[in-house]
């Protein structure tokens, strides 16, 4: 809710396709607190993404901060939201594409909890697949809520997807 995400491509090698996620600091329209607070995340999901190299997480690239503006660039995912490949399937999806998703994903947050890091927003709406209908291609996106940590006593996380012991 604090940044918007853009297709990009750098100007000399155009056949290159990138995400770029963009905060606009300026227009954060809260308190100082709670904009320091999201520009913080920001900065952290950042560092955390430098740590990280996994073929079930989106690849970082690259950081830009201005004093308007943070830039977090990633690989380009083209085959858009686990979400919404859901929602678009007329059956759901077979077990036999649970199976694939899970241990893709499975292995994703095996691979960063060996590291000590915490994801703290899983839900299909993060999970985007590199190549449209391959769901063997599920990447983790999202790191804003992210937290180096073994445990945490913060709760966080989007309600709906929440285990039900967090309530």
């Amino acid at each position: 809710s604090s940044s918007v995400v853009y297709k990009a491509y750098p100007r000399f090698k155009r056949e290159i396709r990138v995400a770029c996620k963009v905060m606009d600091k300026q227009r954060l329209s809260l308190s100082m607190a709670r904009k320091d607070k999201i520009v913080r995340m920001a900065r952290n999901e950042a560092t955390l993404l430098k740590r990280i190299n996994h073929p079930g997480i989106a690849s970082f690239i690259a950081c830009y901060e201005t004093p308007s503006h943070i830039y977090i660039i990633m690989e380009e995912c083209r085959g858009g939201e686990l979400f919404e490949h859901i929602i678009d399937s007329s059956d759901g999806l077979s077990e036999t594409d649970v199976k694939v998703v899970a241990t893709q994903l499975a292995g994703a947050l095996e691979y960063l909890h060996a590291r000590k890091i915490m994801h703290r927003d899983v839900k299909p709406e993060n999970i985007l697949l590199q190549e449209p209908g391959n769901l063997s291609s599920v990447k983790f996106i999202d790191f804003g809520f992210s937290r180096a940590a073994e445990y945490t006593r913060s709760f966080l996380g989007t309600a709906g997807y929440v285990a039900p012991e967090m309530l």
